[in-house]
């Protein structure tokens, strides 16, 4: 709920209370970017503890998914 809260207020979906209520897309899905997303969820773009160095993650020098996600 919380990430759809998020969405809605950032108008990329909007909420239909009621019986037959949920969620739709708050633009069309031309205007809506998965960069601008992931950035607007993702402020500091942590998708992983291991992306913020003080983690401490013990797998970090092994990690091939940091290195991914960087890609990505």
């Amino acid at each position: 709920m919380k990430m759809a809260h998020q969405l809605g207020r950032a108008g990329f979906v909007e909420t239909v209370r009621g019986n037959n209520g949920g969620l739709k897309l708050g633009r069309t899905p031309a205007e809506i970017n998965v960069g601008q997303v992931v950035r607007h969820m993702e402020p500091d773009m942590d998708l992983v503890p291991c992306f913020d160095a003080r983690s401490g993650c013990v797998l970090t020098p092994a990690c091939e998914l940091r290195d991914v996600l960087a890609d990505v």
